[in-house]
């Protein structure tokens, strides 16, 4: 049994709340019972595993190499995601090449199953790095259950922060956000986009998002979200906007109720 994260309000409040226990309460997920013990047989076990094969036929293993990059949903689909790993990304036909989920790639690359120098499972930092991000995941996903934005938010700062560090092309890093349902989710609830905003022509997205966060963020390049007040702007604005959107809905389904019932 995980330990349940506490967080005694909703909304941006709770948000302040998390951040300053977050420490606390990440430990306290860790060293869950069922977590640590998912963790030290991943640590244990993981320089064992040199194919794609030995990783899903291990199903704890799958769990945590899965959970890691947010993509526990694939847990029972395992043909799938061994033809993943099995991916050469430098082929723009293989399967994880295919798929616009950037999360896809991250993992096939971490695991470098393809790679020519062999995978990374063995190196001595990697059981560490896919333990970390699991231990992320895993938390957000805790928090998640209670408050779905929180979680959002919380691999949103994670994520925008990673991805903003990252040695690419100012567009690039754009075009990656939107690949990744996550971010997109909550960069469009930040920007007030509507639900239809990812049908439009790509280039067009890509324009509309630059323009919106440097009006409400002031951010100019890509790399700005690593300025901390920049992201709680972000985050701040993404929390009301959603309790916004939330109170809305509500009200339009309680009109909708009164009609009905009329």
């Amino acid at each position: 049994m995980n330990a349940t994260p506490i967080i005694p309000f909703s909304g941006f409040l709770g948000w302040r709340f998390l951040q300053k226990t977050y420490d606390q309460q990440i430990e306290r997920h860790a060293n869950s019972p069922r977590q640590s013990r998912e963790i030290q047989y991943f640590r244990e076990n993981i320089s064992s595993v040199t194919s794609a094969q030995d990783l899903i036929s291990d199903r704890v293993l799958l769990k945590v190499a899965l959970g890691a990059f947010g993509l526990q949903q694939d847990l029972d689909n395992r043909a799938f995601v061994r033809a993943i790993l099995e991916s050469h990304l430098g082929d723009p036909k293989s399967l994880a090449s295919r798929i616009s989920d950037d999360r896809y790639k991250d993992i096939t690359k971490a695991f470098g199953f393809s790679s020519a120098f062999g995978p990374n499972t063995a190196k001595p930092s990697f059981a560490n790095t896919i333990v970390e991000k699991y231990t992320s995941q895993s938390f957000e996903i805790a928090v998640g259950e209670q408050f779905p934005d929180m979680r959002l938010a919380l691999t949103a700062k994670r994520e925008l922060f990673a991805l903003s560090t990252e040695g690419v092309s100012d567009n690039t890093k754009w075009f990656k956000l939107l690949g990744r349902p996550p971010l997109r989710n909550f960069l469009e609830t930040a920007l007030g986009l509507p639900d239809d905003f990812g049908k439009i022509d790509l280039d067009q997205q890509l324009a509309t998002v630059k323009s919106k966060s440097l009006h409400y963020f002031g951010v100019d390049r890509f790399e700005d979200f690593s300025n901390g007040s920049i992201m709680d702007q972000a985050i701040k604005r993404f929390h009301l906007l959603s309790q916004i959107n939330t109170n809305n809905q509500m009200t339009s389904n309680t009109i909708a109720l009164q009609i009905l019932q009329n």
